[in-house]
């Protein structure tokens, strides 16, 4: 899997798991990897991750 595919899954996982729009979904994914993205293949993991900055970040 490439880059983007992984990109494409952590995005669609954002939207089907935790309720994300599609387009804050994808921002916030270029976002992740604008910021280093490190976490490995396990797209899952990785937009958890995602869903609980972005948590942190709104209290």
């Amino acid at each position: 899997m490439d880059d983007l595919a992984l990109d494409r899954l952590i995005a669609k996982t954002l939207v089907r798991e935790y309720d994300w729009d599609e387009e804050d979904a994808e921002e916030a994914v270029v976002a992740w990897r604008d910021g280093g993205g490190e976490g490995g293949w396990d797209a899952a993991a990785i937009a958890e991750d995602i869903h609980r900055a972005s948590e942190e970040d709104e209290d």
